[in-house]
C-alpha cells in the first residue's frame, strides 16, 4: 500500500493554505498527523478530503481553493453584465415600441384625456341644469305628480340622448300610457 505522506510544508501548499492552518487542524484533531523526529508527515490521500471537509471558508481565503471561487465569481460577474447588457436591450426596445404606438396615435396623454373628462362633465352638467331651465315654468303650473314624474323623465332623456355620441334616443320603458304624454304636449 502506497500513501502519499507529505509534510505540513506540503501539505499546506497543496492545498493553498498557510502552515499555521494545517498545524491548528492536526492539534484539534481534524487531520491525523504522524511525528516523525520534527516532522509531522500527513497521509495526503485521505486527510486532505478530511481537511476540506472540516475546514471553514475563511481559511481557504489566501490559497489555491480562494482564487479558482474568485474565477468563478468574475464567470457569474461577467455573465449577470451580459445578462444586464440583455435586459437593457430589452428595455430599448420596448421604449422604442411605446414611443412609436405613441406617434402613430396609440396612445393618448393623460392630460389630454383629463381635459376630454373635464369637457364631458362640465357638458352633462349645463345639459341637466338646462331641463330646469326649459321646465320650471311648466313644473309650477302642474298639479299632478304623475305628470311632472312623467315630464322630467322625458326632458332628462331628450338630455342624455344630446349629450351621447351616436345621439341614440334613450328608450322609454316606464311609459306606456301614451295618452298622458299625449296631453302634456
Amino acid at each position: 500500500m502506497n500513501t502519499d505522506k507529505v509534510t505540513v510544508r506540503e501539505f499546506a501548499k497543496r492545498l493553498g493554505v498557510k502552515m499555521q492552518t494545517v498545524r491548528k487542524a492536526v492539534a484539534d484533531g481534524r487531520i491525523l498527523g504522524i511525528k516523525r523526529g520534527q516532522r509531522i508527515l500527513i497521509d495526503w490521500d485521505s486527510e486532505s478530503e478530511k481537511f476540506m471537509a472540516t475546514s471553514s471558508k475563511i481559511e481557504f481565503r489566501n490559497g489555491r481553493i480562494a482564487k479558482e471561487a474568485k474565477k468563478v465569481e468574475a464567470q457569474e460577474h461577467l455573465m449577470s453584465i451580459s445578462e444586464a447588457r440583455m435586459q437593457k436591450e430589452i428595455y430599448s426596445a420596448k421604449k422604442a415600441k411605446v414611443e412609436y404606438e405613441k406617434m402613430i396615435g396609440k396612445f393618448v396623454e393623460v392630460k389630454e384625456i383629463e381635459k376630454v373628462w373635464r369637457q364631458v362633465a362640465i357638458t352633462t352638467q349645463q345639459s341637466i341644469l338646462a331641463v330646469v331651465e326649459r321646465t320650471y315654468q311648466i313644473l309650477a303650473a302642474e298639479d299632478n305628480p304623475h305628470n311632472v314624474r312623467k315630464l322630467l323623465i322625458s326632458e332628462l332623456k331628450a338630455s342624455m340622448t344630446g349629450l351621447s355620441i351616436d345621439k341614440t334616443p334613450v328608450p322609454d320603458e316606464d311609459f306606456e300610457d301614451t295618452e298622458d304624454e299625449e296631453r302634456l304636449q
